[in-house]
């Protein structure tokens, strides 16, 4: 009897993991950060030039996403005491994207692209010189 409980629970993990792995491949999408075309700070759209001197002259650097539009936000799937997992998830669709877990931040996300550093310690006195990554969100 104890050997068909266990049984029965191998078979229901195998089915939980195939479903779950069938519903991850519809949801998700993976960016392809190294893939993405580099551009600089002069070249992106003035809306998020102005949220990346906001980012820098204010307080906001605990935020590793900033999202113009509010949809968007940062979720993190724990083990243990670790980050597993990072995706950027539409509040309002709950399509999620999964990040690289060792990106720059800040995230920037409007509508249709996220906008992501090619180096860290942004602030105020190089925010000028970096460049960003222009990634589709799918």
């Amino acid at each position: 009897m104890k050997y068909l409980l266990y049984g029965f629970g191998i078979v229901f993990l195998l089915i939980y993991g195939y479903i779950s792995l069938i519903y991850s491949w519809n949801v998700f999408s993976v960016f392809r950060y190294e893939e993405a075309p580099v551009i600089g700070y002069s070249d992106l759209p003035q809306n998020i030039q102005n949220s990346i001197v906001k980012y820098v002259e204010t307080d906001e650097h605990k935020n590793n996403i900033i999202s113009l539009t509010g949809d968007f936000s940062l979720k993190y799937t724990w083990v243990g005491p670790w980050i597993f997992r990072k995706r950027i998830v539409n509040d309002d669709t709950g399509k999620s994207y999964y990040v690289p877990q060792n990106v720059p931040k800040p995230i920037i996300v409007d509508c249709e692209y996220a906008y992501i550093p090619t180096d860290y310690n942004l602030g105020k006195h190089n925010y000028l010189d970096f460049s960003y990554r222009k990634m589709l969100l799918k």
